[in-house]
């Protein structure tokens, strides 16, 4: 069986837990009997609104017939069109979905006038893949008439999070996807992830770091653990933040390296310095 694992590519490139889950899927599959798994991944910018969507519409328009089976886990990656499509949900968009700021509408009423087609097209109750031509036509026509406003384009917005609930909404939807699991519970019962009536099985997904030999010193005192890159998304600084007011004597220790490292060090202050919280570099 051929197994593509399809992901999108971080611009800038980065390596963090999507990709150790990326790769703890190739080489778990390519260890299988009868089973031949490729990861594929497209460039996927986020750094402006029509980005976003162009990377949507790379996935929408990838042909992977030439394999059995895919497997996606995280947007824009799972617009692929295929009729053996398993989503291992990782996560949407978040900023557009459960971390959307509550201080932002939600509400897009106030283009109709501006975007009847557009507006016409984000209405339709029940999107599926045959909406797309018209709409991917639609948005190329607005952008090249520069019709939209700087604040029509804001990341986080309400259109671009009417946009990417649409197409999401046509790439889950029943019928295009073979199996709907999910990577954790909480991933699993998110509001929005999945469609209407559909509940996902978790399954745990393989690690890609070597298999850990057996710890016999059984005198090793516990310790509160975390494994993460240090970036802002990630929230650490919430984690030392609580750990440091809590007065748990448990060790708190973090490992991971990241843009936000030394930010996080100034957060733990003298008397919690080793040996009660660390962060210790880790590599991929």
């Amino acid at each position: 069986m051929k197994v593509a694992i399809v992901a999108p590519s971080g611009v800038p490139f980065v390596w963090g837990g999507a990709e150790n889950i990326w790769k703890g899927l190739w080489l778990t599959l390519n260890q299988q009997e009868n089973i031949t798994a490729e990861l594929i991944k497209l460039p996927s910018p986020e750094h402006d609104f029509w980005a976003i969507i162009q990377s949507y519409q790379n996935f929408a328009e990838l042909d992977l017939n030439h394999f059995d089976l895919v497997i996606s886990t995280k947007y824009p990656a799972w617009m692929i069109a295929h009729p053996r499509h398993i989503l291992f949900m990782q996560h949407t968009l978040r900023g557009l979905y459960d971390t959307y700021p509550t201080n932002l509408t939600k509400n897009i009423n106030h283009l109709a006038q501006k975007l009847p087609a557009l507006y016409r097209q984000l209405s339709i109750k029940k999107p599926n893949r045959t909406h797309l031509i018209e709409f991917f036509a639609e948005l190329k026509r607005i952008k090249e008439l520069q019709i939209l406003s700087p604040q029509d384009i804001t990341l986080p917005g309400p259109l671009l999070r009417a946009i990417i609930h649409f197409l999401d909404a046509v790439a889950l939807a029943p019928g295009q996807i073979f199996r709907y699991t999910a990577i954790a519970h909480e991933v699993a019962n998110r509001k929005e992830y999945f469609p209407d009536g559909i509940k996902p099985d978790v399954l745990y997904h393989p690690s890609s770091l070597p298999q850990a030999g057996v710890i016999a010193d059984t005198q090793i005192p516990p310790a509160i653990f975390t494994a993460s890159r240090l970036d802002t998304p990630k929230r650490i600084d919430l984690l030392i933040k609580a750990y440091c007011k809590s007065g748990v004597k448990t060790p708190l220790r973090i490992a991971g390296t990241g843009p936000q490292g030394t930010e996080l060090q100034k957060l733990i202050p003298p008397m919690l310095q080793l040996p009660c919280l660390g962060i210790y570099p880790s590599s991929n």
